[in-house]
């Protein structure tokens, strides 16, 4: 996934499987800072608000997948 700014929020675009088959699919996560939560991120992945996504910084160290 790539992330960027766009519309005042931030939002996961799909990119590329490291490992993944043709059964699986891949979404567009967009998504904003909780209570201004600089290293969360929720949204939404429909407009009904029942299908939601949350994730979180951990670390400054991780190294994306060699491509």
């Amino acid at each position: 996934m790539q992330c960027s700014y766009r519309d005042g929020n931030l939002a996961l675009d799909s990119d590329y499987w490291i490992v993944g088959d043709s059964s699986y699919i891949m979404l567009d996560l967009p998504g904003e800072h909780p209570d201004g939560a600089p290293e969360r991120l929720e949204g939404g992945l429909d407009s009904s608000g029942r299908h939601g996504f949350s994730v979180e910084k951990i670390s400054d160290e991780a190294q994306p997948p060699p491509v």
